[in-house]
């Protein structure tokens, strides 16, 4: 990350109360190798900056990039920094999201602190009216020569408050471009794998329909996790994919997936994801997606999905298949550079166990 500053945060979804662990990096504090730089922001922590707050608060545009959205009064104190538009995401409900971060530098002279955070619905109109400062980068075309980029910046942050708005708004609106395609994604992209539909949290046993990522297919995989057949697409409860089903009776991992079980109960193949960057609202902690597939004579019929909070092998005693892309030992597509691999699968499995102890450590 270099010089950059970064921030670490747990925010609820406004539409589905979804905890995403929301995290990325700014430019927005100066950070310049030789004076501050790399700070880590986290809610309550004070951390140094080389700059006057009154100077910020006066600021149409700060470090050539942010521009004031709404108007301020003049007085320095709090203000509210919308992340960088690459770190807005979509929600498994479907909801777009943005990233609002506010700061106090009234706490002490010379010092900034991270107050808290809020995730806002990404499309929604009276998102301009939260911001003080959000990036140009995407509102101003950049030609390729910065005092043209420079001059652009500054004229937009001299446009009347509602121009700027109707700027970010449509910057925005970019951003998410498709997201109405959240609950019908494009069935004939392959490449990606995709659970659509109700998927029930084990802890609170609570139903939500959402739009899921499993890396069941990957360009460097020799073979797809399901078997040939699979190439990617839409998965949904009940259906049944075609695939051969030879594969199960060996002892093997496959793509990113590290098997758990010499061999399955011959009925179903349970599945288990990474853990996510986000959990259910009742606050049990971060998930992994669970897949559970009936096998059929010629395939599988997805079955149920739930979330689990996986924090040791204990929690994955009923699972077939992990994702586990540091210890899986299954050969990869076009490898130019002969890679790490665990010599037997009791080795993987207790890296696999301190994996997952060391990062619930740190939650």
């Amino acid at each position: 990350m270099g010089a950059f500053d970064t921030y670490r945060l747990e925010l609820s979804c406004p539409s589905c109360n979804d905890r995403h662990n929301v995290s990325g990096q700014t430019k927005f504090f100066e950070p310049e190798f030789g004076s501050y730089h790399a700070r880590h922001f986290v809610c309550g922590a004070l951390l140094p900056v080389e700059f006057s707050p009154a100077e910020l608060f006066r600021a149409r545009v700060w470090d050539d990039e942010w521009f004031r959205v709404r108007e301020c009064n003049g007085a320095p104190g709090d203000f509210s920094l919308l992340v960088d538009y690459d770190e807005m995401f979509t929600c498994t409900c479907g909801e777009p999201l943005a990233p609002l971060l506010h700061f106090s530098t009234e706490v002490q002279a010379g010092q900034v602190c991270l107050t808290k955070g809020t995730l806002l619905r990404a499309l929604d109109r009276e998102l301009p009216s939260r911001v003080d400062f959000a990036s140009a980068e995407q509102l101003v075309p950049w030609t390729g020569e910065f005092a043209t980029f420079r001059r652009a910046v500054l004229q937009l942050a001299h446009a009347d408050e509602e121009h700027r708005a109707q700027c970010l708004q449509a910057a925005v609106a970019r951003r998410f471009a498709g997201y109405e395609s959240w609950a019908e994604p494009d069935s004939s992209v392959t490449g990606w794998s995709h659970l659509v539909g109700p998927v029930q949290c084990e802890s609170c046993r609570a139903v939500r329909t959402r739009r899921i990522g499993l890396a069941l297919c990957h360009a460097g995989y020799m073979h797809p996790v399901l078997g040939q057949g699979w190439d990617g697409g839409v998965l949904r409860l009940g259906q049944r994919v075609q695939v051969a089903t030879d594969w199960l009776t060996r002892d093997e991992d496959r793509g990113f997936f590290l098997r758990l079980r010499t061999q399955t109960d011959r009925t179903t193949l349970t599945i288990a994801g990474d853990t996510c960057t986000w959990g259910c609202g009742c606050g049990a902690g971060m998930a992994s997606v669970i897949v559970r597939f009936a096998i059929e004579a010629n395939g599988f019929r997805l079955q149920s999905m739930h979330l689990r909070v996986v924090k040791d092998l204990a929690d994955l005693a009923d699972v077939d298949l992990v994702y586990a892309p540091d210890f899986s030992r299954a050969e990869l597509r076009g490898q130019t550079v002969k890679r790490w691999r665990p010599k037997s699968r009791a080795q993987a499995l207790a890296y696999l166990q301190e994996q997952l102890r060391s990062r619930w450590q740190r939650c």
